[in-house]
């Protein structure tokens, strides 16, 4: 007999880990349009294919968030805090939710704005402010409400 293969112990919360089989097995994160995995599984499955370095999962995982924010109107921003825990600087992740918020933010500027941003680490309200400052990118005149198109999406790829 030959040596054993290897073990490959993965910590995860059972929903993520099924996503991940789920995935493994089909190369599909979404098997139900109309009731996808929640938003926060998603960022959850991202974080955990960063972990394993499987930057194909980590896509597929954006592009379950991007389908939960336009199909369902649901909201990054509840787990920015995690991001911004488990993430590095240089993170794509981050540049997403950035960009979104910021995006979202303009939405907010008429309004009381202190509120709003207590939602937000710190470190992000300094790259919401630095990306903002920098001329922001083509496109910044999307209203929260509008998705990315494919080709936007990619810029957030692994």
């Amino acid at each position: 007999m030959g040596p054993e293969p290897p073990t490959i112990k993965i910590r995860a919360k059972p929903e993520v880990f099924n996503l991940l089989a789920e995935w493994i097995y089909t190369q599909k994160v979404i098997e139900d349009k109309n009731n996808p995995p929640p938003m926060h599984q998603f960022v959850d499955l991202w974080l955990l294919a960063e972990r394993y370095e499987i930057p194909r999962l980590q896509n597929f995982a954006l592009d379950g968030m991007e389908y939960r924010r336009m199909e369902f109107k649901d909201s990054i921003s509840y787990w920015c805090d995690r991001i911004y825990l488990k993430t590095s600087e240089s993170s794509l992740l981050r540049k997403y939710a950035v960009e979104l918020a910021a995006m979202r933010y303009k939405s907010f500027l008429k309004e009381d704005t202190k509120d709003h941003l207590k939602a937000y680490p710190e470190e992000m309200i300094r790259d919401m402010v630095d990306f903002m400052q920098g001329g922001m990118v083509e496109g910044w005149e999307r209203s929260w409400s509008e998705g990315f198109s494919k080709d936007e999406l990619n810029e957030f790829f692994v």
